[in-house]
């Protein structure tokens, strides 16, 4: 470093480009300086000369003095594959391809980073951070404002103290939080009482659709509720709801009033499908005609027992008859002591046991041990099935088939084998009757017709 008139002087290294003066009264050099001769860039008192003994180099840039101009910039250093470093209190750093760093300490590492700023990063590819203790971390993030950060990928934070920390979120002012990925925040809502909301104004109408991903204004809302209030679905003066909603998520319970104003239902007509709810009139019809029905039919169905009760343990599991256990979901024992274990077996019949997955035993003492049978009767105790109808015979038929198809079978097999075997003795005779016109020589090759071959 050189003193000139009372300024420091410092030396640019050679083919420097974008050299940039710290005085405000200074322009910056062209973007190659070279010249054999001593030429002044910039305005006094900020002399800028280039040495005839030293070829293409610019030295001696003096240092500002004005109070307003930065002070003892220090010597520049070769900015490699930079574009730009001013250094102040602390070396800028710009080590990443193409990237560049204005400011004390501003670090810019990535590749194609701008941080301008004091202690501004940006730290990886195409991140750009501007402003004090600006953070621009994350791949392609922008952080603009007094220590506004944008950590994570893709990533925005503008203003001081914003901060975007998840993937593509944005944050918008100052300490502004945007924590959850893919939003816009512009403001910070902390659970302990301490965040703050913002308004968005001057925002047009949004499209109203069912593909629509517009955001809606006031106004749009304002006419929406207003259609409400007219339509009578919710009470204008309270803003409590009018309109019948369903009391659960799975929607399959309705409410009307509570427990301490229950709602009467009036006007309602008779229904007619399965599903529609009944008024006073066919409830009453409905029992009457039960009483009548019940009077009249229960001299068919009688129980006389004094067994142990049925027991149904599985879901939805039905269980007739004493000691009967259906023990399975879905499960069904119908007969004194009779026993499903499985899911959706089935034991009808007194003392029958159905054990299997999906297995079937009828009748007394059956037993279905296996998954997907069904069992008629139980070793040494075996039943027939009888009156069985016609199966299909195809190629993926599984009905049963019934012993007059299979004598049909069996007698069509009987004929074509018959039909086989007279085609083939009718073979063999022609063979035969072939074989003695031969001469003895064609049938025999290689011996003579006085030397016949015994039968």
């Amino acid at each position: 470093m050189k003193k000139h008139n009372g300024h420091s002087q410092h030396s640019v290294p050679s083919k420097a480009r974008n050299v940039v003066a710290s005085s405000r009264k200074a322009t910056v050099v062209k973007n190659v300086a070279r010249a054999p001769t001593r030429q002044r860039v910039g305005h006094s008192p900020v002399p800028v000369r280039v040495r005839k003994s030293s070829r293409d180099d610019i030295a001696d840039i003096a240092n500002a003095g004005d109070d307003m101009d930065l002070q003892s910039i220090g010597t520049l250093a070769p900015l490699d594959d930079a574009f730009i470093k001013v250094l102040g209190f602390e070396v800028a750093s710009a080590t990443g391809s193409r990237s560049m760093a204005i400011g004390s300490g501003a670090q810019a590492t990535g590749t194609q980073s701008v941080a301008l700023g004091a202690f501004s990063g940006a730290l990886n590819a195409n991140g750009v951070a501007i402003g004090f203790k600006s953070d621009a971390s994350g791949d392609r993030t922008t952080a603009i404002g007094s220590g506004a950060s944008a950590a994570a990928d893709y990533s925005v934070a503008l203003g001081r103290q914003a901060i975007a920390s998840v993937a593509n979120a944005v944050a918008l002012g100052v300490n502004s939080l945007a924590d959850r990925a893919d939003t816009v925040s512009v403001g910070s809502a902390a659970t302990d009482g301490s965040g703050f909301t913002r308004k968005i104004v001057n925002m047009d109408a949004g499209v109203i659709s069912s593909t629509s991903t517009d955001a809606v204004n006031g106004s749009q809302l304002y006419a929406l509720q207003n259609g409400l209030r007219d339509s009578g679905v919710y009470d204008p003066d309270t803003g409590v709801s009018l309109a019948v909603t369903y009391s659960n998520a799975t929607k399959s319970i309705i409410s009307l009033g509570d427990l301490g104003m229950p709602v009467g239902v009036m006007n309602v007509a008779a229904g007619v499908a399965g599903s529609d709810a009944v008024n006073v009139d066919q409830l009453n019809g409905a029992i009457d005609s039960l009483s009548i029905d019940l009077s009249a039919s229960l001299k068919y169905v009688k129980v006389n027992s004094t067994g142990p009760d049925a027991g149904a343990a599985g879901l939805n599991a039905v269980a007739i008859g004493p000691a009967a256990s259906a023990r399975g979901p879905y499960a069904v024992a119908i007969g004194s002591a009779a026993i499903a274990l499985w899911s959706t077996s089935v034991a009808i019949g007194t003392d029958s046991r159905a054990s299997g997955p999906n297995s079937v035993a009828i009748g007394v003492n059956s037993l279905a041990d296996g998954a997907d049978t069904v069992s008629v009767g139980n070793i040494g105790h075996e039943r027939k099935i009888v009156n069985v109808d016609d199966g299909d015979i195809t190629a993926g038929s599984t009905d049963a088939i019934n012993g007059g198809q299979l004598f049909l079978a069996l007698g069509a097999l009987q004929e074509t084998v018959a039909a086989m075997r007279a085609q083939m003795q009718s073979l063999q005779g022609a063979i035969a009757a072939m074989q003695t016109e031969m001469p003895l020589s064609q049938r025999h090759p290689g011996q003579r017709d006085e030397h016949p071959v015994a039968p």
